[in-house]
């Protein structure tokens, strides 16, 4: 996992490594370049803490420390009001 990490140059906490080795989220090589090619576009707008929408998944990540902190799939979004973000974007 750390290489992972080094290679697409953002953190994962522990709650979102936990889900996404729960195997319901998948991320290749491409997507795994997502959220870091996005927090590197909110970073130059200031934002702090931010949702990164799929069609199959969505990502709480924080900016400022290029970490994202959860990921939840489909069934999850549906669950789940996103709280203390302030921006969102879809992929």
């Amino acid at each position: 996992e750390a290489a992972q990490d080094q290679r697409d140059g953002i953190d994962r906490s522990g709650n979102a490594k936990q889900r996404l080795a729960q195997g319901k989220i998948t991320l290749d090589t491409t997507q795994r370049r997502e959220p870091a090619d996005d927090m590197d576009q909110r970073d130059g707008k200031g934002a702090q803490d931010a949702a990164v929408l799929r069609e199959d998944a969505a990502f709480v990540v924080n900016v400022p420390s290029r970490t994202v902190v959860t990921a939840l799939d489909q069934t999850e979004m549906k669950q789940r009001v996103f709280t203390q973000i302030d921006s969102a974007m879809r992929l």
